[in-house]
Order: structure tokens, then C-alpha cells, then sequence
């Protein structure tokens, strides 16, 4: 099936992509040979040398050239963006530049919050993004034409010779045929960097692609406001958008296939380097790829494709779940929420926007953090992503054991092991993330609840969230063993509860340091009814 589109050419049915990259990638060293036999051994050389020093100096200069440009002194920047916003007339910096446009932008969304260091600095690299793309096109354009220019007249003034010389001197046409060579290989693998990221992407875009197009009705549905439009076409369409889609597909499929199987890539792909002490080794080419494409925030390097990359396997995880087919929640198992939390926690954007995002949003809702901010950034949240994707899994498993996702559920028969709920509270202690969140939290939740309820509960300065959320665990627990039911829980009845309590050990209660102080209160609060020694204890 051909897709056919009026003035726009339409592609063979039978498309060889493994012969299309041998044909281009292969014609690239022999034309370099080639090229390289014809100019002769010192032609050759110099052409090497000047186009090594061109692609080298790029990649090993580009952090340091835009690091300058940020901050370098450009009163030209206010002028011409000032005819845009007067609000930047006065910018005399790209760096510069980013605090007045994030107050002018989203200082009203913001308030006081848009000039938050931290956040002024993850702007500040999306800013400094932006610019390397800028930079970079510009490398390979205008400075590219600057340099052969330069280079050209160098050769003319210090390695020219006579033309009487050049008559009879010998070219050495073997050797000006290996430095072609070279200089071809150098190319191609300029093109692997370039091509090598395009096919990362496209891998990553065809890991969430559904396996099955089914065909779906096309229902046209022409405006009737005229009695006859000579642009509308009454003629169906003959093309199905889902068997296109399948076929685009199936396409991108073949052309990734044959780049990876492609022996010049494979050769390429042998050259490794770890962009990280420790972490895993990167193809060379993509780790140049990565280094145009990619910002810093707070020491940590987030190249676009390795994101993309990341959201991708989680979005497969999703859509490759029964649940995607069916919309029945009982076929999501906690595998499923553990294995795409364990993706999620492997996007350096994500772990690196998310104390950005706790320490704005306590900003805003004016909500202290009981920890040092920069604290805050030294947990290590790809492990934190990690726990809370168990807890998820475990929560979901719990529920969906006990039956509350099936779809006419008997809630008068409907009970929970208690075991899987200490399990899922000492989990919960043991995140930084959630007993950071429960410091946050409870003040807040004890304001909305009322005085009354916050004359019971105190909640003790001292108090060891960890031990706290095992102790909660510990008391659900038993109250669960009781084999009380779904509907007695939820019928909101407080003498429900206070029964299934009443059959509990009293030490039990005791594991929680809050339920412990509302009693102490609660026994306070009946005056001297109470000896003074029960109230010490």
C-alpha cells in the first residue's frame, strides 16, 4: 500500500534500507578516497588536518564557548530584544536575561517564588539549552564558511609552491588516496553521530507503538451552509489511517533494523565511552550526540535522548499492560506500577526536578520543610522513585487481593490481611519521601480537621516518622486481624472501630507515638477523675 498525498512524491512500496546505508555510508569513504587520490599526498593531509581540527575543536570546546557566551557582556541583546518586550531592554547577558523572564512571565503565577535560586538555575539551563542549538547551527554554517576561508588563504600564503614546482613534482597519489581516506571516515562517522541519536529517538518512539492497528470507519461530514463548494471532495477516502499508520510503522521498523545491523555501525559502536565515572559505558557517537543535546541542573547532565528514551519504556510498560486493552483494573498487577516507577526513577530530569518541585511547592503553600534545603537535594531520589513505586505496587496489590476492583463486589464479606498492611507501613517508613511529606503534611491536615480534633492530637517535635508509620502499620494490622469487613470500616460508625480496638492488646497501641499522646491527652482532658501516676505513664 502506497500513500499517496497530491504534490508530494510518493515512496516505493519495497523500500531497502540496508542497501540505502551501505550505498550512503560506503560512498562516503570512496568519495573521500577517491577526492583524496586526485588532490595528492600534501592536499590531502592539509585537508585532513583542517577538518579534524574543525569537528574536534567543536566537541571539545562547545561547554567552555557557551559557558562564555552566557555571561559574556552583549549590550546588542537589550537592544534587539527590547523591540520585542521593553522588559528586556536593559539585558546586557543571556544570563541576565533569564531572571527578568521569569518574573515577567510567570511572576504572577509565581509570586515571590520566581526568584527562587534553584529555580532561576533549572531555567538558566534550559536557557543555556537553547542556546548551544543556536550555537551549534551556527558552527556548522557560518563558522564553517569563516574557517574554510581562513584556512584557505593559510595554505595559499605559507604551503603554496610554484607552479613550475607543482609540474614536476610527484603527488604521491597512494598516499593522498589514504588521507581521503581518512578524512572519510571522519565524515562518516559525523554522520553516525548525527544519524546514530535520530535512530536512538526513532527506537524510542517504536517501543510504545501499538503491536496491532485495527481498522477503524472514517465518517466524513461536510459543512451544508453552501449549496455547492467546488473544494470539498465527495469521494471517500481510499486509504485507511490506522492500515497508513501501521505501514509508517512497519517502515520506521525496517529503516532502524538495517542501520543497527549495518557492519560500519556495528564497527562504530565499539567505541565506547562512560559519560560518568561508574556508570555504564555510551557509544562514542551518541555520547557526542548527547553532548549537543543535553542541559546541566544542579551537577547532573540531562541529554533530551536519554529522557525521551526513559519516557518511552514507561509509556510501553502502560500500554503492553492487559489493562490498556481491556480497562479492567484488576488486570494491572503490581509488577506493573514497581516496573514503571524502576523506569521512572532512571530520567535524570525527573530525579533532578523533583526536589525543585518540593521546594517550590512549600514556597508557595508557605509550608516549612523540617530539613535543610540543600538536604533536601542530597537524597537520593532515583532510590526514593524507586520505594514509592514498591509501596504503589504493594497498596494496589493489597486492594486488588481483597477484591474492591471486581466489578459487583460484596462489601459485607470483603476483609484485609493484616500483614500486608504492616508490610506496605514499614515500607512507607522507610522512603525519605513520604516521612518528609508527613512532616509537611500534618500540620496542615490538623489545621483543616478543626480545634477539637487538634486539642487530641499533638503531634511530638521529636517524633521518628520511621518508627511512627511501623507503629500505625502495627495497629492497622491487628485492627484487620479482627476479620472486620470492608463495610464496617467504611460505614464511618467511630464505635465500629473503637469495638475492633477494644480487642486489641493495649501495647499495641502503645507503637504509636500520636495515638499515644491523643490518649494522654484525652486522660488529661477528664481532670482529676484520672491519677496523676496513669498520666505520667
Amino acid at each position: 500500500m502506497i500513500l499517496t498525498i497530491p504534490g508530494i512524491p510518493t515512496l516505493p512500496e519495497n523500500l531497502d534500507f540496508a542497501l540505502y546505508f551501505n550505498i550512503a555510508f560506503f560512498s562516503i569513504l570512496g568519495l573521500g578516497m577517491f577526492f583524496g587520490f586526485l588532490r595528492g599526498f600534501k592536499s590531502s593531509l592539509y585537508s585532513f588536518i583542517v577538518t579534524l581540527i574543525f569537528f574536534v575543536a567543536f566537541f571539545l570546546t562547545i561547554e567552555m564557548v557557551i559557558n562564555a557566551l552566557w555571561t559574556m557582556n552583549l549590550p546588542i541583546l537589550g537592544a534587539q530584544l527590547g523591540n520585542f518586550d521593553p522588559a528586556f531592554a536593559n539585558v546586557t547577558s543571556f544570563a541576565g536575561l533569564i531572571p527578568i523572564a521569569v518574573e515577567t512571565y510567570l511572576g504572577e503565577t509565581l509570586g515571590d517564588v520566581a526568584a527562587n535560586v534553584r529555580l532561576l538555575e533549572f531555567a538558566a539551563g534550559l536557557g543555556m539549552f537553547v542556546l548551544k542549538i543556536v550555537y551549534t547551527l551556527l558552527y556548522f554554517t557560518v563558522i564553517n564558511i569563516i574557517y574554510r576561508i581562513i584556512t584557505f588563504l593559510i595554505r595559499i600564503i605559507f604551503f603554496s609552491t610554484k607552479k613550475s614546482e607543482r609540474k614536476y613534482r610527484s603527488k604521491n597519489r597512494g598516499f593522498g588516496a589514504l588521507f581521503g581516506l581518512l578524512s572519510g571516515v571522519m565524515s562518516l562517522y559525523v554522520t553516525l553521530i548525527i544519524f546514530g541519536g535520530i535512530i536512538s529517538i526513532s527506537e524510542s518512539l517504536l517501543t510504545f507503538s501499538p503491536e496491532d492497528f485495527q481498522s477503524a470507519d472514517v465518517e466524513l461530514e461536510f459543512p451544508r451552509q453552501h449549496i455547492y463548494e467546488a473544494n470539498y471532495s465527495i469521494i471517500p477516502l481510499a486509504e485507511d489511517p490506522m492500515e497508513q499508520a501501521a505501514e509508517a510503522i512497519a517502515m520506521l521498523e525496517s529503516m532502524v533494523t538495517a542501520y543497527n545491523e549495518n557492519i560500519l555501525v556495528a564497527s562504530a559502536s565499539q567505541l565506547t565511552l562512560a559519560p560518568e565515572p561508574g556508570e555504564e559505558p555510551l557509544e562514542l557517537n551518541l555520547y557526542l550526540f548527547d553532548t549537543v543535546l543535553s542541559f546541566e541542573y544542579h551537577e547532573q547532565r540531562i541529554p533530551l535522548r536519554h529522557e525521551l528514551s526513559v519516557f518511552a519504556n514507561v509509556a510501553a510498560t502502560v500500554m503492553n499492560s492487559p489493562f490498556f486493552e481491556t480497562q479492567n483494573l484488576t488486570d494491572i498487577t503490581g509488577e506493573d506500577i514497581s516496573t514503571s516507577f524502576d523506569l521512572l526513577a532512571q530520567s535524570n530530569l525527573f530525579t533532578s526536578v523533583l526536589p525543585l518541585a518540593v521546594e517550590v511547592g512549600s514556597e508557595m503553600y508557605e509550608t516549612d520543610i523540617p530539613i535543610p534545603v540543600d538536604d533536601l537535594y542530597e537524597i537520593e531520589w532515583e532510590e526514593e522513585i524507586s520505594k514509592i513505586g514498591d509501596v504503589a505496587a504493594m497498596v494496589f496489590d493489597f486492594v486488588n487481593t481483597a477484591g474492591l476492583f471486581e466489578e459487583d463486589p460484596d462489601f459485607e464479606t470483603i476483609t484485609f490481611a493484616g500483614d500486608d498492611v504492616r508490610e506496605i507501613f514499614d515500607a512507607l517508613g522507610q522512603s525519605e519521601l513520604v516521612t518528609l511529606a508527613a512532616y509537611v503534611a500534618i500540620e496542615p491536615v490538623l489545621e483543616m480537621a478543626g480545634e477539637d480534633i487538634k486539642a487530641v492530637i499533638t503531634v511530638p517535635e521529636d517524633i521518628d516518622w520511621a518508627e511512627e508509620f511501623s507503629g500505625i502499620g502495627e495497629i492497622i494490622g491487628a485492627i484487620l486481624d479482627t476479620d472486620i469487613t470492608y463495610a464496617e470500616l467504611s460505614s464511618g460508625d467511630p464505635m465500629v472501630i473503637l469495638q475492633a480496638m477494644s480487642q486489641l492488646n493495649f501495647t499495641v497501641i502503645l507503637e504509636s507515638q500520636i495515638i499515644t499522646h491523643a490518649l494522654i491527652n484525652v486522660l488529661e482532658g477528664a481532670g482529676n477523675l484520672i491519677p496523676e501516676d496513669i498520666l505520667a505513664f
